[in-house]
């Protein structure tokens, strides 16, 4: 916070909010930010904060939708206040292709895009994931035996699909009692999947639900299909449970 107006010398300085906008592309991007107002001369002083705020939520939203571009690259680097070589050699690129995908030079690769799209995602979320991961993957000494914990679970849905490539399977209690949770989400989960087209019901054994693929390809091509129909395989197991029960009582 400014206590002094560096323009006329005056420390009659008010408080208020401005209108800030910029430009990308085709779309712009507004936010009321705090800034100080001399009373003598007018001068306006911006919340330096506030503005690497807004910097940084305008490079998430880019980062989250697009497009895939040298001028989004550019800001989405410049929002997490990386130098271009420095980001190069994480990419393990040369500087001057850096500089050449955000002058338009040269088309930007999409996997250094979506890596620092993934790098400002984790400095919204005051994390550093991806970093740590980059600096991790072109460290050169490496463990040569590793412990792995593999006590935690897949992605409830993606384990139903697996199960639904790999009948046969009977999706009832016992199945539930396996995946630990109430069968009835098993089920409400199933008819989404029906609904979408990617599996389809068939006739029940002794009073047990059954479901299979629509389509060839096994796992993979059921996984690609269910991600290009919106689905979030990869959501928590609470977020998937709280959303069943929205439904349910929203039906009521």
């Amino acid at each position: 916070m400014v206590t002094k107006c560096v323009n006329c010398g005056g420390t009659a300085l008010k408080m208020g909010a401005a209108r800030r906008s910029e430009n990308v592309g085709s779309q712009t991007f507004v936010a009321q930010a705090p800034e100080q107002r001399c009373q003598n001369c007018g001068e306006t002083y911006e919340d330096g904060a506030a503005a690497e705020s807004f910097d940084l939520s305008l490079a998430a939203h880019l980062a989250r939708t697009g497009p895939i571009s040298g001028e989004t690259f550019r800001r989405m680097r410049k929002a997490v206040a990386l130098q271009a070589k420095t980001l190069a050699a994480k990419l393990a690129v040369a500087p001057e292709t850096v500089s050449r995908w955000e002058t338009g030079e040269r088309d930007v690769d999409r996997s250094a895009w979506m890596l620092l799209g993934s790098i400002v995602l984790d400095a919204q979320a005051s994390r550093s994931d991806t970093l740590i991961r980059l600096a991790t993957v072109l460290e050169k000494k490496r463990p040569e035996t590793i412990d792995l914990d593999v006590g935690t679970r897949p992605p409830f849905l993606l384990q139903l699909l697996t199960l639904v490539c790999d009948s046969p399977h009977h999706f009832d209690a016992n199945m539930a009692k396996v995946l630990q949770v109430p069968v009835e989400l098993i089920t409400a989960c199933m008819e989404r999947l029906t609904m979408a087209g990617l599996v389809q019901h068939v006739a029940t054994v002794q009073g047990m639900e059954d479901w299979k693929p629509t389509m060839t390809g096994g796992r993979e091509a059921l996984v690609d299909a269910a991600l290009a129909r919106g689905f979030n395989l990869f959501d928590s197991l609470t977020n998937i449970a709280n959303e069943e029960s929205t439904k349910r009582l929203a039906a009521k």
